[in-house]
């Protein structure tokens, strides 16, 4: 009898440590978490990309020191691009981030591994946008039990195509060309200052007007002017491979297109 009696305490003591570890910080981030850090509300959808990228940066922070690595970084038009472990390959990247963001992941990088940057002009043209991950993982942590929550109590939405705003996306695209944005290439000189071996990857763009054709050659010419290599991927894709729902990303098969020619040119 005072064996099972044992056995209940020492069962409930479980119980009541589950408690703590798991239902507390659930509810403290439920209460907390609008007020650690912007943006207010977290998507359920971003909380698990941050979680994703969270659980990516420790597989590549646990591969052998001794052998260098080659890490991807960026936002959406990088995290798309995939990985390749078994050939040393990690991609850390994760959508809806900043060039602020992307400071951050650098500084996880290994300054003996090889960093390829995927970059945008649209986040050139936002490089001052604030950083939406949190210093502390276990804040990170906290807003990803709260998202998740309000995800299962509140389901998202799918967002409906934009077909019938292709043309106003796409002007909207023409203007960050227009401002020599583009060619405003000192966030990304300070940020290769903090690596000594990074690429950067200038990713799929649309509209293919010759004026963005030409703004995307120059853009390429003037970081090789200044040393540092480029890996082009403004033209491998055609606006029938772009998504329908923001004209701004590739869609399935244009991913697969760009993974291709991407795989292809760091393999080489």
């Amino acid at each position: 009898m005072a064996y099972e009696k044992a056995c209940d305490m020492k069962r409930i003591a479980k119980l009541g440590l589950c408690f703590l570890v798991i239902v507390i910080p659930i509810f403290i981030g439920l209460a907390t978490a609008g007020k650690m850090a912007e943006p207010k509300y977290v998507p359920a959808g971003w909380a698990r990309a941050v979680a994703a990228h969270l659980q990516r940066v420790d597989t590549y922070l646990s591969y052998p020191q001794d052998t260098p690595a080659t890490v991807i970084i960026g936002a959406s038009t990088a995290a798309y691009l995939g990985d390749n472990k078994k050939k040393g390959i990690y991609n850390i990247a994760i959508g809806g981030t900043s060039i602020n963001d992307h400071k951050r992941m650098l500084s996880l990088c290994r300054q003996a591994d090889k960093v390829l940057y995927v970059v945008t002009f649209r986040e050139i043209a936002f490089k001052d946008r604030p950083a939406r991950l949190a210093r502390a993982a276990p804040l990170e942590y906290l807003r990803i039990a709260r998202a998740c929550i309000l995800d299962y109590l509140q389901p998202l939405s799918p967002p409906a195509p934009w077909a019938n705003r292709k043309e106003e996306v796409i002007q909207y695209q023409l203007e960050i060309f227009s401002d020599d944005i583009p060619m405003d290439i000192a966030p990304l000189v300070e940020i290769a200052s903090r690596h000594p071996q990074i690429t950067f990857v200038l990713s799929p763009v649309m509209p293919k007007t010759p004026e963005v054709v030409r703004v995307c050659d120059a853009f390429e010419e003037a970081m090789i002017a200044s040393g540092y290599p480029v890996i082009n991927l403004s033209h491998a894709v055609s606006l029938e491979y772009f998504s329908e729902y923001d004209f701004l990303h590739p869609n399935k098969e244009g991913k697969k297109i760009v993974r291709r020619e991407f795989m292809s040119q760091i393999s080489s």
